[in-house]
């Protein structure tokens, strides 16, 4: 039994020291235009942390010491795989000098001299897109502020303060829903899939990316959904929306299940995202930024592209412009079919939510990597094995950023969303639980 014991225990500190080592490499040294200095690590990091979910029984406190290991390690690395912590500076400092991230854009400011120094000037080229409003909203520019009022012109500083937010704000909300967690879910599968995983940790704590607030929030709503708790499920479910504003198309599903009862945390959603007001402007059109997210880019989509491919062969560019629209009336029929299911019988909400954001990222022009980040906590219960293969297909869209190895991201695209889709079809068909 001691050696047993002692076995288990070296293979657990082995794991845990290649997940670490694999998370630092990427993230300390991983460059957006370097597609291999990210995928071989990614590569690592994803088999490490399959062996560590599927094939192992870590102790609670074990996942618990490495998944605070790996936080605190993302802590003090600056974002290398994604410029979007230069916006979000950018729109701090517009704050705490009073302009209104969605009224001016980065040139206009820069053209018309509204803010000057060097650091700005330093700043502005590495912006992804000057020439375009804000699209954060209310919790986002919040912490901008925040963060870019104690840290100063100091970016590296900036980084640290608001990847430390996000660090209290999971704690908090998954010592809250701890309960849920035991009680209501199945915690050997959901504290493995959630807090180890590579795709949260390096998209979040990494790269700083909000889809961490969207999803503990989300994970919040739910925890006060049953036992439904009107109010804090509302005030849950406004700070998942304003964390990042395509978490609302949840709410018609938790409406239609509660019927009734949804008064009072519809009313708490609608003043949280009221909060939206202070930024936007209807005379001054100051809220133009949101539309970037339906409408202005496409990048690694499966059938919008495919959607796109069609147009141009039965040469009808009259409807490109209209490529927007199908896709939302696509995912508004779809959404229809599953409210009436919802209507007539009650589902599992995690597998309802899981539907949902599949089709929603399947029928989007934009898919980032961490977009899949909310499957973390939606996709483990019914869709363990598509939730992780889709998450690690996901990072292969970095090839579109390598000059050199760009010209294979359209195979490449094809690739990820085959197989995602062939896990996904065998998921369905099997009848075990991967975590019972």
């Amino acid at each position: 039994m001691p050696s047993h014991a002692s076995h288990r225990n070296s293979k657990t500190t082995f794991s845990a020291v290649l997940y670490l080592l694999s998370v630092a490499v990427l993230i300390f040294f991983g460059h957006q235009r370097d597609f291999i200095s990210i995928i071989l690590p990614y590569t690592a990091v994803f088999a490490i942390y399959a062996w560590l979910s599927f094939n192992t029984h870590l102790y609670h406190s074990e996942v618990v010491l490495i998944a605070l290991s790996v936080r605190l390690l993302g802590l003090f690395a600056f974002p290398q795989l994604s410029d979007d912590v230069y916006r979000y500076w950018w729109d701090g400092q517009c704050s705490l000098h009073g302009l209104n991230p969605f009224e001016y854009t980065p040139h206009q400011i820069m053209e018309q001299g509204l803010l000057s120094g060097e650091h700005f000037s330093r700043y502005y080229p590495l912006l992804n897109s000057p020439d375009y409003h804000s699209v954060y909203p209310s919790v986002c520019q919040f912490l901008f502020w925040l963060c870019a009022w104690i840290s100063g012109h100091h970016i590296y500083a900036f980084s640290i303060l608001l990847k430390l937010f996000f660090l209290i704000a999971e704690a908090s909300v998954l010592l809250l829903c701890n309960k849920t967690i035991t009680e209501s879910l199945n915690p050997q599968g959901f504290i493995k899939l959630y807090l180890l995983n590579p795709l949260l940790v390096v998209e979040c704590y990494g790269n700083l990316h909000f889809e961490l607030l969207l999803t503990i929030f989300l994970l919040c709503a739910l925890h006060f959904y049953n036992p439904f708790r009107p109010l804090a499920h509302g005030l849950a479910m406004g700070l998942s929306v304003i964390s990042k504003i395509y978490s609302a198309i949840f709410l018609p599903l938790f409406l239609i299940r509660k019927k009734g009862q949804y008064f009072v945390s519809f009313l708490a959603i609608t003043l949280c995202t009221l909060s939206m007001l202070f930024f936007i402007n209807v005379e001054k059109k100051t809220g133009g930024g949101y539309g970037l997210y339906f409408s202005q880019f496409e990048f690694n989509s499966s059938i919008y592209i495919l959607l796109s491919k069609i147009l141009i062969f039965l040469r009808l560019p009259e409807l490109w412009k209209w490529r927007g629209m199908i896709m939302l009336f696509l995912f508004f029929l779809f959404y229809l079919f599953r409210m009436y299911r919802n209507y007539k019988s009650e589902l599992s909400i995690y597998r309802e939510m899981t539907f949902i954001y599949l089709l929603f990222l399947i029928l989007n022009p934009t898919v980032h990597p961490w977009y899949l980040v909310p499957l973390s906590i939606l996709g483990w219960q019914h869709l363990p094995l598509t939730t992780l293969v889709a998450q690690y297909l996901s990072c292969y869209s970095y090839i579109h950023y390598d000059k050199i190895l760009q010209p294979g991201f359209e195979f490449i695209r094809f690739l990820e969303y085959a197989l995602a889709l062939l896990i996904f079809l065998y998921e369905l068909k099997k009848k075990e639980p991967l975590f019972k």
